[in-house]
């Protein structure tokens, strides 16, 4: 029997972000409760709404973070746009997607920074939750997707002008890069999979950005490094990881490498084999991958507060350990490597929580349930 509802995935300017959302998608559509369909556009969706400093500035700069989809009720005969905006900073907006989708599911959800905009757009976000880069099992239409994505990339960039091969030359590194994100080692059956033993330590291991000039990111260098030096020294032997070595690292942070294999199997791997693992907040203040990644494995989560918005909240002391300060991350940690009760109980809410919100199955079907019941109210 045909299901009863169709969604439409248009062609994605980011691989790596969207695939959280795909990969929901097309578990739905494998369990019976949807159809799945891919349409190729090379529609270029520019424009940018920023609310920064409380006020609206508008440009024509393109949202690439931000996909675009069509959810078809064929009992009702009804159609629903959405878009899901997976952009680090929590005040920029998609200005296409405002302006042409019913609703947008944003990840660094923050109301002050949505409260700036017009009642109209303010009621069309919700917060999309955690996602995370990942492969479904299900890749019927994994080779179409990386066309897609290809040109639609190489589209947005194109310009006939005597850097064309630069450009096209980029955009191929670029796609690649999405592709090998994706699917080296951040497979659903990987994280799915819960790791059988595991060892008391407590695990932090981070990378350098490029952007070195840029104040968030010498902001975020410097609280990464203090942290994993005070780690080092707090915690001995019980500590693992450091920052991952490259051509920032090894020239600003050489006290700070990791002595840990880097490569995303074994970083995975390293996540399941630790008890405890020390979460820090990504760029521009939104929420890095590695705290879906923790739960999904159910570890005991150290993690430093942020202020992004989830449709519901991690609990304090329930699912996770939040602290305030350096110091305070590291008393934490000697408390639980004292307590190993208490750990079992963090990692088996943690576990619950990814199960129930942040499993891209259970999410997906929770925004399109929402969409549904919202225009039946």
């Amino acid at each position: 029997m045909k299901p009863k509802y169709t969604v439409i995935i248009y062609s994605p300017q980011d691989l790596n972000h969207s695939s959280y959302m795909q990969t929901g998608l097309f578990e739905l559509e494998n369990m019976g409760l949807l159809h799945c369909h891919v349409k190729v556009t090379l529609s270029k969706k520019l424009g940018r709404i920023s609310t920064e400093s409380d006020s609206l500035l508008i440009s024509n700069h393109p949202q690439q973070k931000t996909s675009y989809y069509k959810l078809i009720d064929h009992s009702l005969k009804r159609e629903y746009s959405f878009a899901t905006d997976l952009y680090d900073i929590s005040h920029f907006f998609s200005r296409y997607a405002l302006e042409n989708c019913d609703f947008v599911f944003k990840r660094n959800y923050i109301s002050k920074d949505i409260n700036c905009l017009g009642s109209v757009y303010q009621n069309k976000i919700h917060p999309m939750g955690l996602t995370l880069g990942i492969l479904s099992s299900k890749r019927k239409f994994w080779n179409l997707l990386k066309f897609a994505h290809f040109f639609a990339t190489l589209n947005l960039q194109l310009k006939f002008d005597r850097n064309l091969f630069r450009r096209v030359d980029r955009v191929i590194r670029t796609t690649k890069r999405h592709r090998e994100y994706v699917t080296r080692g951040r497979a659903l059956s990987t994280l799915e999979a819960m790791p059988q033993t595991t060892e008391l330590n407590v695990f932090y291991q981070v990378r350098c950005f490029p952007q070195i000039e840029d104040e968030d990111v010498k902001k975020i260098h410097r609280e990464r490094s203090t942290l994993i030096k005070l780690l080092k020294k707090e915690l001995g032997n019980d500590f693992l990881g450091g920052m991952v070595p490259g051509e920032v690292a090894n020239r600003h942070y050489k006290d700070c490498l990791t002595s840990l294999p880097t490569d995303p199997v074994s970083y995975v791997a390293q996540i399941k084999k630790s008890a405890i693992c020390i979460y820090t907040k990504g760029l521009q203040n939104s929420p890095a991958r590695k705290l879906p990644e923790y739960l999904s494995q159910g570890k005991c989560i150290v993690a430093e507060r942020f202020n992004t918005e989830l449709p519901v909240p991690l609990e304090n002391g329930k699912n996770i350990m939040f602290y305030d300060s350096p110091e305070q991350c590291i008393e934490i940690c000697k408390t639980l490597l004292n307590d190993s009760e208490k750990v079992q109980n963090l990692s088996k809410n943690a576990r619950a929580y990814f199960e129930k919100y942040i499993h891209p199955t259970q999410n997906t079907k929770r925004i399109l349930e929402l969409m549904l019941n919202k225009t039946l109210d």
